[in-house]
């Protein structure tokens, strides 16, 4: 088990593979998405301990997937390469998000007879970049984590989208939201166009040193598809601040001089934007207040469950509770809390910043987040 290389085209991203020695390797289409061969060669004893642990980590850590150019090959979902044998495994979707995109878009086209041709060139992403990203982690070994960056459309500017950090992160979910991201500058007549990312990690279970490598190990990786007038990254879930100041600084570093507009999110010390960490809630806060007024209702009174309660969840929570509404029940990824009378939004915040979750919070009784999703309530 080898690190993997990668080479990109307009058309897409091929990810190349030593399997059998460092010096073989095999050429994979452009959506196919991997971190490290699925399956490696018989541990005979050959090959370095130290590579034969690092692959044993990488395998712990990330489900690996096979892109849906493989699927039609083999009825079992086993594909055979050149020395390398891919699995493809199932994924938490129950749809893939990147037709659903397409569909979306060709329903509109219907609707609104757009020009056949046209579509065809919108419904596919002009670049997909896949990196492998090899991380020196806190107890010394070594692990590899899949990465994305997805270019839908220039046509209106520089393309522009989020990076998200989460376990699972797949391909055709950062292709969907690259063009989600392409429509919704669209709509808002902003001069840019869509992209998004990814990293195939869980940032919960990581130190803040092994984030800050894997994110400067990432920004190299993807250098040279990045930069102010071609693409402009975001945070997004599981990224914050902090990692926009590091791909700043690692794109700098590279460039010989400071690039600001690099990427958005950033520390207001490094030319953040004020009002930029509650932007995402402040959106989410005007369409709810529209949608009550055209349904003739107002905050006062209103029950409110909120599921996620990171930079967004939180900041909504307080909103709408500072609106008149009351917020009846609050979770995160590992539970949530519930109050029929409402939760004091400000405190849940100090409990979670002092104890890294809701659960135990004063005056709450403990619920799954399943639970929050049936509770009777006006705002979900």
């Amino acid at each position: 088990c080898y690190p993997f290389r990668t080479s990109t085209s307009s058309s897409g991203a091929h990810v190349n593979g030593s399997a059998g020695s460092p010096g073989s390797a095999t050429s994979y289409p452009a959506a196919t998405r991997l971190a490290s061969p699925a399956v490696a060669q018989p541990d005979d004893g050959s090959g370095p301990a130290a590579t034969r642990s690092a692959c044993s980590a990488t395998h712990r850590e990330i489900r690996l997937r096979a892109g849906n150019s493989y699927s039609s090959r083999s009825s079992s979902g086993v594909v055979y390469s050149p020395g390398v044998t891919i699995v493809e495994a199932p994924t938490h979707l129950h749809d893939n998000p990147f037709e659903i995109a397409q569909n979306q878009l060709r329903h509109v086209a219907r609707e609104f007879q757009i020009d056949e041709n046209l579509v065809r060139v919108l419904e596919q992403c002009k670049k997909t970049v896949a990196v492998s990203i090899p991380v020196v982690m806190d107890d010394g070994q070594i692990q590899t984590f899949e990465g994305f960056r997805v270019t839908h459309n220039i046509a209106r500017g520089p393309s522009k989208g989020g990076i998200r950090y989460h376990p699972d992160v797949t391909l055709d979910e950062v292709k969907a939201l690259a063009m989600w991201m392409t429509w919704k500058c669209a709509l808002m007549g902003i001069p840019f166009g869509g992209a998004k990312g990814g990293v195939v990690c869980n940032p919960k279970r990581m130190s803040r040193g092994e984030l800050m490598k894997m994110t400067r190990r990432y920004t190299s990786e993807i250098i040279n598809e990045i930069g102010p007038e071609k693409d402009i990254p975001a945070p997004d879930v599981g990224t914050d601040p902090s990692v926009m100041a590091w791909i700043f600084d690692t794109y700098s570093m590279n460039k010989g001089h400071s690039v600001l507009g690099v990427v958005t999110g950033k520390p207001l010390n490094v030319g953040g934007s004020l009002g930029r960490l509650e932007a995402t809630a402040h959106g989410a806060l005007y369409i709810l207040r529209e949608a009550a007024k055209k349904q003739g209702k107002s905050f006062d009174g209103m029950r409110v469950a909120v599921q996620g309660f990171g930079n967004v969840g939180s900041y909504l929570a307080r909103f709408v509770q500072q609106d008149g509404a009351t917020v009846i029940a609050v979770s995160d990824s590992s539970g949530g809390v519930f109050n029929p009378k409402g939760i004091d939004v400000t405190l849940a915040l100090a409990h979670k910043q002092e104890t890294g979750r809701l659960e135990g919070l004063k005056d709450t009784e403990t619920m799954t987040n399943e639970e929050l999703l049936e509770l009777d309530a006006d705002v979900l």
